[in-house]
């Protein structure tokens, strides 16, 4: 499968890619680049704006509302960090 594109709004040179995330077989696999942020408090704001991203395309894709994908892919979430 290809690489996904550089999204356009990304500067190629002031941007930084911080992660790369595959699915195979179920399982999620990582790679990320560890001075990316200094301050792990930076990537909560990470995962809160790439939940809102996602839920956007999820809604897109399932015909309904972004808030409602967004309530869903939190609960998710909650459920998985805190088993």
């Amino acid at each position: 499968m290809p690489e996904l594109p550089i999204p356009e709004a990304v500067d190629e040179k002031s941007g930084v890619e911080l992660l790369r995330v595959w699915a195979d077989y179920g399982k999620l696999a990582v790679s990320s680049n560890p001075n990316a942020y200094p301050d792990p408090a930076h990537y909560g704001v990470a995962l809160a704006d790439l939940i809102t991203h996602l839920a956007f395309i999820c809604a897109a894709k399932d015909e309904k509302p972004q808030e409602k994908s967004k309530a869903e892919i939190i609960e998710v979430f909650y459920r998985e960090v805190n088993p």
